[in-house]
């Protein structure tokens, strides 16, 4: 049964398995001293996803003050301007500082695990991750994102609540 006329938040109602296959989107990023560095994933995510999970593998050298901002774009950026011109990744996580959302690190290796199940509208756009570290620290970060796309057709019997048994 084609359901992509169906609302977002029905079709959210769905099982986990109605989505069918989860791919990961990545961006490894590290930089030393009060610099930005960036990275773009080399795969688009799909037009309108699902963000099962995010994980950000943190080390950081030396402090506290370095952080990271993740976002939706095109093109890899080359400064901090054409990072803030992205969308946000995620809009309500991480802490708010000068309309975008960060992520600080402020342990020396650790790792951040974000389960979820969230619809995103990509538009089929790239994982921008930017990483800014502070005088004589340096940070490097690996950030995933677990997604899928979101279902156009379930099985007739899923809706009908009936099981064609033969």
């Amino acid at each position: 049964m084609r359901i992509d006329d169906w609302p977002l938040n029905q079709i959210m109602q769905l099982p986990d398995w109605c989505f069918g296959q989860q791919f990961v989107v990545s961006c490894d990023v590290t930089v030393f001293g009060a610099v930005s560095a960036w990275d773009i994933s080399e795969m688009r995510l799909p037009d309108h996803c699902v963000i099962w999970q995010l994980s950000i593998a943190w080390l950081v050298y030396g402090g506290d003050t370095c952080y990271l901002r993740m976002g939706l774009g095109h093109h890899l950026p080359a400064t901090v301007a054409q990072m803030s011109a992205n969308d946000n990744l995620i809009a309500d996580l991480g802490r708010y500082v000068a309309g975008q959302r960060q992520f600080f690190g402020s342990q020396t290796r650790y790792q951040e695990v974000y389960p979820m199940r969230r619809i995103c509208d990509s538009q089929g756009r790239n994982l921008i991750v930017e990483a800014t570290g502070a005088a004589g620290i340096g940070l490097s970060a690996r950030v995933g994102l677990v997604v899928s796309g979101v279902p156009t057709e379930v099985p007739d019997w899923l809706v009908s609540g009936k099981v064609n048994v033969q």
